[in-house]
């Protein structure tokens, strides 16, 4: 913030410098000495002040007055006479703003190549300096290096008749300033963050080139319709030197509550004076009564009146915010455990009845667990509970999951872990005794056993889920609550039961719960959607299958009239629809459902673990069917971060690289393949048994890679002890399949390795075993046929 604009006894200040000014400047630092002495008060202020009267136009300093108001009136008057001129190829149409670093046109080309509507920024004459100029081509130069899509860009530049400088820059002729966008469009806190997130990243491409803008204030930050930023005004932004600061008098020009410290006092300037006014920008688009403490305190940490006590990058503080969006623990209260815990939970409200109580009491001590669940959770429940499906689908199952990451310390170091085995049997033993006492009209007992079923059913512990959950069927359906627990608690179990071989008892409970749901209107959810396939998982009828289209299709379509329709519940709906299409062989109709997920995922944005359903279903139609490679590449890498942080599955990241090395082998990369793969089996090595042993899909594409790189022992070597490895599993149709693609992965290295007559034989041998292991997948149009045609025709036809 300007000194001269913030201080109240600023006429003062323009006082003593015109004392300073008046002088020879060989006798100026005298005079400063004087006043460290007669008024100490002011002496700094001046000595700033000086600096920049002496180096900036007079707009920059912002002392106001008569020479101030005459040079303003000296610019409009010939900034409005050049209207109608033409600079270069361009027409000057109006003026758009005016300020200390020069004059912006609305400008059009006229050369008769084509239209284009730009804005031209050009020095007047009016306040044009050797210093004006040589900030003005400063600008120009960095403009030219930059190069970001939401960064305005430069077009063109040049000398006009007067040999002052112009530069041409793209015109952002729909874009708003970002305060006025977010209020005009009623921004919810998530949106503003999810766009704050984007102008973070601009910022972060303009420090990785070392440049500084020095005015980042919502005016200078426009926002098209679409909801995309564009950076504008480099007037004041400066490289940075190879030492990563500079002092610069032209940052004194920065916007009043805009402006870090040190650029009023003119002390050492980094990019952490950018990031603190992106601290005041967010604050400034914030309603104060809706931002919450986590936001307070990243604004805080970045309007810190000391420099060290700022973030160190933007990108700190841009994963902050992304922290914040993912109800994921921030880094400046990262040192309050309670605090951390509470995080790690807060994606799922039902979760803290159970969860969040169960990470606490680890904390304090396992001895305690039972007695801190019931404390917590009775205030909670009811209020929560009433909200039914609405907020329990969009939280439930990345809360269950983030919170048990939690527990079982994922990501931890191999020291900080507990033991999975006491954590399930305390987890166990809280369960046991709350079914032991549970009272069936106690609705925190009867929301406990579900929460801790729940948790059980996604540890993939069936048994113990079935356990807990099985006394839920008696709860009685006489309020709506009681409906939801009974209906959902029920869902939960019919599908644990399949899991345990319980089938008469698991379509038992599915073709009532069908009758239920319609009957106390919690029908056309996720979870309904649920227990119709775990019905026709059960019976296996035709019309069984033919109602989960119908009830799909139904879903998508009371989904659709609701007001806001739920991007949540499209994506998943969008996806059961495709799956349903393509066992029913309607392959293209399949592909648009599946891409109609997609989009509703790329709406809501990454944030949690499912949000990689839709992309990663998507990619393995697009490349196993498609046999497209190009578009999977494009979106997949994205979802990287989201499934290996803190909060991550390695499952999923195993999952994604694979497919990523499957897309890779379609655009014949074989090092991002090899790449890819090996990153997917070290995540994976211990979970072999994921999606029905993707763990040899991957071994299959990384021999393949192997092979076409000329490695051909590692290849060999690979496919050995993944084979040997294979047949100590338990063997049935999926898994033989799987034993046929290394056998397919076989054959392609010995196409490469020795020859293709050795290579033929042995194609057509295991073409035969997957034909045998999964008839049902054998046709033209299928996944099985593509893939071997694909090896086939590499492996017999490529040249070497």
């Amino acid at each position: 913030m300007s000194i001269l604009s913030s201080k109240p006894s600023w006429q003062k200040v323009e006082h003593l410098l015109n004392q300073v000014l008046d002088l020879p400047e060989e006798q100026r630092e005298e005079k400063l000495r004087e006043f460290d002495k007669t008024v100490p008060k002011y002496a700094k202020p001046v000595r700033h002040a000086l600096i920049a009267a002496t180096q900036m136009t007079v707009f920059d300093i912002g002392v106001g007055g008569f020479a101030k108001d005459l040079l303003q009136k000296m610019v409009s008057s010939e900034a409005e006479q050049a209207i109608g001129s033409v600079l270069s190829v361009y027409r000057l149409d109006k003026v758009l703003g005016q300020g200390g670093m020069g004059v912006v046109y609305l400008g059009t080309r006229n050369d008769g190549q084509f239209e284009q509507q730009v804005a031209i920024k050009k020095l007047p004459l009016g306040i044009s300096s050797p210093e004006g100029i040589k900030r003005f081509e400063e600008e120009r130069a960095i403009l030219a290096t930059v190069r970001h899509p939401y960064i305005a860009s430069i077009l063109d530049g040049g000398i006009d008749a007067a040999g002052l400088p112009f530069v041409v820059l793209e015109l952002i002729d729909d874009g708003e300033r970002l305060d006025h966008f977010v209020t005009k469009n009623e921004y919810t806190e998530r949106q503003i963050l999810n766009l704050f997130c984007k102008i973070c990243k601009a910022v972060m491409y303009l420090h990785q080139n070392l440049i500084v803008h020095g005015d980042l204030k919502p005016s200078n930050i426009l926002i098209r319709p679409d909801g995309y930023p564009k950076i504008i005004d480099f007037g004041i932004a400066n490289l940075l030197t190879s030492h990563d600061t500079f002092r610069s008098p032209r940052l004194l020009a920065a916007t009043p509550g805009f402006s870090a410290p040190e650029q009023s006092s003119g002390g050492v300037i980094t990019t952490r004076a950018d990031i603190f006014v992106l601290g005041c920008s967010l604050e400034a688009i914030l309603p104060p009564q809706k931002a919450n403490s986590e936001l307070f305190a990243i604004i805080k940490k970045c309007k810190q009146e000391n420099v060290d006590d700022r973030y160190t990058s933007v990108e700190k503080m841009f994963d902050d915010i992304t922290a914040v969006l993912n109800h994921a623990p921030v880094s400046v209260l990262a040192a309050n455990k309670i605090y951390k815990v509470k995080k790690y939970c807060r994606r799922n409200w039902l979760f803290l009845t159970a969860g969040t109580t169960i990470i606490a009491s680890l904390t304090i001590g396992l001895g305690s667990t039972y007695r801190m669940l019931k404390r917590t959770q009775a205030s909670e429940k009811i209020a929560q509970a009433a909200k039914l499906d609405k907020e329990y689908e969009a939280r439930v199952a990345d809360g269950y999951r983030i919170g048990l990451q939690t527990l079982y310390g994922e990501d931890k170091a191999p020291e900080e872990k507990i033991d999975p085995k006491l954590i399930d049997k305390s987890i166990l033993n809280v369960g046991l005794k709350a079914k032991e006492d549970f009272d069936i009209t106690n609705l925190d007992d009867a929301f406990l056993l579900f929460s801790l079923g729940k948790l059980f059913k996604f540890r993939e512990d069936f048994e113990n889920a079935v356990t807990l959950l099985s006394p839920l069927e008696a709860v009685p359906m006489t309020t709506p609550i009681m409906a939801y627990l009974s209906i959902e608690s029920r869902s939960e179990l019919a599908r644990s039961l399949i899991q345990v071989n319980e089938k008469e008892r698991a379509e038992k409970i599915a073709r009532q719960l069908l009758i239920d749901r319609e009957k106390h209107n919690l029908s056309y959810t996720q979870t309904h959607i649920q227990d119709a396939q775990s019905l026709a998982k059960v019976t296996g009828k035709a019309e069984d299958e033919d109602y989960i289209v119908t009830l799909v299709r139904k879903s998508i379509e009371m989904e659709l009239q609701k007001e806001t329709p739920s991007d949540s519940n499209l994506e998943f709906f969008y996806n059961q629809l495709a799956y349903c299409l393509y066992r029913s062989g309607k392959i293209m109709e399949s592909l648009g459902a599946f891409e109609k997920s997609f989009e509703m995922q790329r709406k809501q944005g990454i944030r949690f673990l499912d949000d990689a359903a839709a992309p990663t279903n998507l990619a393995q139609f697009q490349i196993y069917l498609a046999q497209d490679g190009v578009k999977p590449e494009e979106y997949l890498p994205d979802y990287l971060s989201i499934a290996s942080g803190e909060q991550g599955s390695p499952t999923l990241y195993a999952l994604i690289q694979g497919l990523r090395g499957e897309a890779a082998l379609l655009t014949k990369r074989w090092d991002l393949a090899e790449q890819t793969t090996r990153l997917a089996l070290e995540k994976i090595k211990e979970e072999r048994r994921f999606r029905a042993g993707w763990y040899y899909d991957v071994v299959a594409v990384r021999v393949q890679s192997l092979t076409r790189l000329g490695r051909y022992d590692e290849a060999r070597e690979l496919f050995q002890t993944s084979l040997a490895a294979l047949g100590n599993e338990k063997i049935n149709a999926r898994w033989e399949f799987k034993e046929c693609k290394l056998y397919l992965a076989e054959a392609y290295l010995a196409a490469f390795e020795n020859s293709k007559e050795k290579a033929a034989p042995m194609f057509d041998a295991a073409e035969a075993m997957c034909k045998a292991a999964a008839p049902r997948l054998w046709s033209k149009e299928t996944i099985t046929q593509n893939l071997i045609s694909r090896m086939r025709k590499e492996a017999l036809q490529d040249k070497r």
